[in-house]
């Protein structure tokens, strides 16, 4: 009887033992899979060839106070100094810039929250991760 009874205790042992391990493997893999589906549904909402597409901007070189241009090139935005002069482009702005001449028609939905187009014109601030939509004879100082 007593062997009965020691059979039984290690059959619940393993029985409970396995059922344990059954949830673990389970929850790991639903885990992986909600991680999967998270990367996934992430790529599709913000992809990275949307978001930096345009790592690029049109530096501006000005020989006086009077905004005489004497050198326009495009430039990585990395390199991009204080006090660089950019001529901004349609598109998302990687950087922040004070408006120094024209004006520009953008939506700064990553600052606000809300999907507002404003116009900023001369000594207004243009900020990173504004999308661009209109620019007219615009001048920019980081």
């Amino acid at each position: 009887m007593e062997f009965a009874e020691a059979i039984m205790e290690i059959n619940d042992s393993l029985t409970s033992s396995s059922i344990i391990v059954l949830v673990v493997t389970v929850g790991k893999y639903f885990e992986t899979k909600a991680k999967e589906n998270i990367v996934k549904m992430t790529q599709q909402i913000f992809p990275e060839s949307i978001l930096f597409k345009n790592m690029e901007v049109k530096y501006v070189e000005i020989k006086n106070r009077q905004l005489k241009i004497v050198d326009e090139k495009m430039m990585d935005v990395s390199l991009v100094e204080k006090n660089d002069v950019i001529r901004p482009a349609p598109g998302r702005l990687l950087l922040d810039a004070i408006i120094i001449q024209g004006e520009v028609t953008a939506m700064q939905s990553a600052r606000t929250g809300c999907e507002d187009i404003v116009i900023l014109k001369k000594g207004d601030r243009l900020e990173s991760g504004s999308e661009v939509i209109e620019v007219k004879d615009c001048l920019a100082i980081v």
